[in-house]
């Protein structure tokens, strides 16, 4: 098994295990609290030690040592939402990162922003091991380009989307102070809406401290019946557009067409799992080893099947999709049999939604989905 295949089902694992113990630590029946001068805002710094990690051998020149600085503002939620108890009372924040990618002649820097949510997983008060993950924008000061900078495989664009997963153990250590340390794997890529895009991953260890803010909350636990499902099966189905640019010199462009349909049951009261089906329509599929694309013969060349399980964290409308699939028809042998989707849903209505999503091959990036769904 590959270090990505590992990190990605280290995180759908993290992501599960979260749902779980955050969904069981939070049904306990009682009454709003009274107001309380608790910790509520938190401001704070992060200093970051990484490297650039690549397994292509065509991005192997970028490999190097990264340092990176992170300011950040975040809250802590009370459970004026009733996903928020579920959740287990999460923070919030909005994190600015600054990374020097350690090749600035190739490389350059990024500057991200980067909104994210921070559960808990265990311990409480003064000491707490959480995870924290956000998706935001990145921007590259140095990019590829086919004169000055050609070495560059892995970002074509200045803009990036921006994956981002921690692990961080937070110690109080006086009133107004805590620090933490932990472990993280920031992603960026274009989900090649330019080529080339191979990506940047960035692994990293970090140390950092937050100041305190207090104020009165009133920390708010409804009754366990009030936050039971009330439906536990469930089924929807999306339809999604991407755009993926192909060749260096000559860029072609396609639309890409997606169709998926899933049915699962919700296991708790933050937490669903299913399985499902997707269709892509995809006219970069018929291709030869070197990854050029070549002109569909039959109208089902383009085609391609696939089956899946999907993890779905709830969020009130919002819920966080990991998927993982393995291709039942026209598996190219440049990306091999299975494929991640890692995304967003949002129920603007209760029976439709929008998604955005992030279709991988592992370490490499296919495309960026957009979609309109409906819930059965």
């Amino acid at each position: 098994m590959s270090l990505y295949c590992r990190i990605y089902t280290g995180i759908i694992t993290l992501f599960i295990l979260t749902s779980l113990t955050s969904g069981a630590t939070s049904i306990d029946s009682g009454n709003i609290h009274a107001p309380v001068s608790s910790a509520s805002w938190f401001i704070g710094a992060k200093y970051y030690g990484g490297y650039t990690f690549s397994p292509y051998e065509r991005i192997s020149n970028l490999e190097a040592h990264t340092r990176g600085l992170e300011v950040l503002i975040s809250r802590k939620t009370f459970g004026k939402r009733t996903w928020e108890q579920i959740n287990g009372y999460p923070r919030i924040g909005l994190a600015i990162d600054y990374i020097d990618l350690g090749k600035p002649e190739l490389a350059g820097q990024v500057y991200a922003i980067i909104p994210h949510l921070q559960w808990t997983l265990f311990g409480k008060n003064s000491s707490v091991l959480a995870l924290r993950f956000g998706t935001g924008l990145g921007y590259f000061n140095t990019v590829f380009n086919p004169i000055t900078n050609y070495r560059d495989k892995a970002i074509s664009t200045p803009f990036n989307a921006c994956l981002q997963l921690n692990l961080v153990y937070t110690k109080r250590i006086f009133k107004y102070a805590e620090l933490n340390a932990g472990i993280g794997l920031t992603h960026f890529s274009n989900g090649s809406i330019r080529v080339p895009n191979s990506g940047i991953n960035i692994p990293a260890i970090f140390a950092g401290a937050n100041y305190i803010l207090f104020k009165p909350e009133t920390h708010i636990q409804r009754p366990a019946e009030e936050l039971k499902p009330k439906k536990k099966d469930y089924f929807y189905a999306y339809s999604a557009i991407s755009f993926e640019t192909r060749g260096f010199d000559r860029e072609e462009h396609y639309t890409i067409y997606s169709l998926s349909a899933i049915y699962g049951r919700q296991i708790s009261p933050i937490s669903k799992l299913g399985i499902g089906m997707d269709f892509f329509y995809d006219k970069t599929v018929p291709s030869d080893s070197l990854g050029n694309v070549i002109p569909a013969r039959h109208i089902t060349d383009p085609l391609e099947m696939g089956i899946k399980i999907e993890h779905e964290l709830l969020m009130g409308k919002l819920g966080l999709i990991t998927n993982a699939g393995v291709y039942i028809y026209h598996p190219t042998v440049e990306n091999g049999l299975f494929y991640q989707i890692l995304g967003l849903k949002y129920n603007f209505l209760p029976n439709f939604f929008v998604v955005t999503a992030l279709k991988t091959h592992f370490a490499k990036a296919d495309f960026i989905q957009f979609g309109l769904g409906v819930n059965f």
